[in-house]
């Protein structure tokens, strides 16, 4: 028979506790596996907050395109990241005057301005209308909270602060 191996840790007596290496292998995967499913609740929530945050600086006429915000956890090659995005088939409302499809098709012209007209003979322009950045301002001012609640509820995963085994 192989020797096994063993590896010492401190319980929450003080007391050394031999635990074997395939014992902590199978501990960790399990903590993996965890992190790995609340990854996408934890972003969808920092998604959330984001898409309240930006709320307050979309400019409304009708009310469609704030409407059409939705916040996503979505799979990146390198796991779940938070989305949050205004317009488009993806985003449907009810139909009004500016979306009579069902979807907001301006999204991005209100966020990023309609382009630049020559106003004089000297060259200079300026924008139909300007960029109202709408989603760079909430997520400036999401992120303390944004921040704290991704940092919170990571927190809540690591052993000893709410991991669940089993």
């Amino acid at each position: 028979m192989a020797p096994r191996s063993t590896v010492f840790t401190r319980g929450k007596t003080g007391v050394e506790n031999p635990r074997s290496i395939a014992a902590i292998l199978t501990d960790y995967q399990k903590f993996v596996k965890v992190t790995n499913k609340e990854s996408k609740r934890i972003m969808f929530g920092a998604a959330e907050i984001v898409l309240k945050h930006t709320g307050p600086f979309v400019p409304v006429q009708t009310g469609a395109l704030k409407n059409s915000g939705t916040a996503r956890a979505i799979k990146t090659a390198k796991g779940y990241a938070a989305e949050v995005s205004y317009g488009g088939p993806n985003n449907p409302v009810p139909p009004t005057k500016n979306a009579p499809k069902g979807w907001v098709h301006y999204a991005i012209l209100i966020h990023e301005g309609t382009g630049r007209v020559d106003d004089d003979d000297e060259g200079e322009s300026e924008f139909k209308r300007e960029p109202s950045k709408f989603l760079e301002k909430g997520i400036i001012s999401s992120k303390i909270e944004v921040d704290n609640y991704i940092t919170n509820e990571y927190k809540k995963l690591t052993p000893g602060k709410g991991l669940r085994r089993g």
